[in-house]
């Protein structure tokens, strides 16, 4: 049985042309969003950990697609393909990305449109892993204290995924081959395009990809989104 209180609503942060995005911490989400008893029952026989991280993140996707595209919550059930890429048994024509990571959990959607997002929380890694995703910046990311090395990996990863994810091919689509330089806050790929919601100083890394034919909104930059950007629960998110 997952604990849990219900509280106020949250906001999202629109992030090209009817393409959003929200962001939670795990156990913000299960505590203030609403979750229905099918919900609880999909969680039904997963790992403890599993769960909270099931459960947070479709009880965000939930109020993303109600405040942003008001479909109601009968409305959001999730299914998953065999690829692993999940969508809405009811609303195919709304596409959907999930993820978590160490206690985070992060929602997008974007109808007609595939889309992808990906969390990561700031870990550092090995230089093997470094060399696989980050490719020539390898040896300067490598350089630097563990902290900065870990920030920046996690903002390179996290576009790497998300990127992959619009492909619908997770892992199998090798996402450590494309191309996303440590510090820049947005690039293109193969027609797809990529965004860092969160600034270079961030222990989270959040990031969002589309296809190129939805362009940016005229919304702060990542660094300027750590300090003002969207809010959840009334606290800074993005």
């Amino acid at each position: 049985m997952i604990a849990r209180r219900t509280q106020s609503l949250g906001t999202f942060t629109e992030v090209a042309e009817r393409v959003y995005v929200a962001l939670a911490v795990t156990d913000d989400a299960i505590d203030t969003l609403p979750v229905t008893p099918a919900l609880l029952r999909s969680a039904v026989g997963l790992p403890k950990w599993r769960a909270k991280e099931h459960v947070a993140v479709r009880a965000l996707l939930a109020i993303l697609l109600r405040q942003a595209l008001n479909v109601p919550r009968i409305d959001a059930e999730v299914r998953q393909h065999p690829s692993g890429q999940p969508y809405l048994v009811r609303r195919p024509d709304i596409c959907i990305s999930l993820s978590h990571s160490n206690g985070y959990v992060a929602a997008a959607v974007a109808p007609g449109r595939r889309v992808g997002v990906d969390v990561q929380v700031a870990v550092s890694p090995s230089r093997r892993l470094l060399d696989r995703c980050c490719g020539e910046e390898s040896p300067a990311i490598d350089a630097l204290d563990s902290h900065e090395r870990a920030r920046r990996f996690a903002r390179v990863w996290a576009a790497q995924e998300a990127c992959s994810k619009v492909e619908s091919k997770g892992l199998s689509g090798r996402p450590w081959t494309i191309s996303v330089p440590s510090l820049e806050d947005r690039g293109e790929w193969a027609r797809i395009r990529w965004l860092q919601l969160r600034g270079v100083d961030s222990d989270v890394a959040v990031s969002a990809a589309f296809g190129t034919d939805h362009a940016p909104m005229d919304v702060p930059t990542s660094a300027d989104m750590t300090d003002g950007g969207a809010r959840l629960y009334g606290r800074t998110i993005l």
